[in-house]
């Protein structure tokens, strides 16, 4: 990329100093495990989001805010990946794991690993789910 491109894509807030943009991708932390980064936002006052991989479900997000972490919905927008924040009001209107197309995944900790069990819920992506064997019947 330009110099002068980077430059003007920094100043307006569309990317990080560190190449990071609206479009959440996957990277790997310091603390070598993966997470999704991406802004949080389209505006200038846009935060860098860092978020375990593996949705959450209410319990799992409750308990991310208790140990004090934000929570982001990932879902697509304009045809690419996008991360979020989570509010009063997303929270209590569509706790997560409820709503089609829109996972909650917790803000990133290093030395703490992806949330499992009770924690963690299936993706809501119907794109994301696995495939059925050849020839099985859809449950429906």
């Amino acid at each position: 990329m330009e110099t002068w491109l980077r430059d003007h894509l920094i100043r307006t807030g569309a990317m990080t100093e560190t190449g990071v943009t609206r479009t959440a991708r996957l990277r790997h932390c310091r603390c070598g495990l993966s997470v999704l980064v991406g802004l949080d936002d389209a505006r200038q006052c846009a935060l860098e989001a860092r978020a375990d991989p593996v949705p959450v479900s209410a319990l799992g997000e409750a308990l991310a805010l208790v140990e004090g972490r934000r929570t982001w919905s990932l879902h697509r927008e304009a045809g690419r990946w996008v991360l979020d924040p989570r509010d009063d009001h997303h929270i209590a209107g569509h706790p997560a794991g409820t709503r089609l197309r829109e996972d909650v995944l917790r803000e990133h900790r290093c030395g703490i690993g992806v949330p499992t069990g009770a924690l963690a819920a299936a993706s809501t992506h119907p794109d994301t789910r696995p495939p059925l064997p050849a020839g099985a019947e859809p449950g429906f």
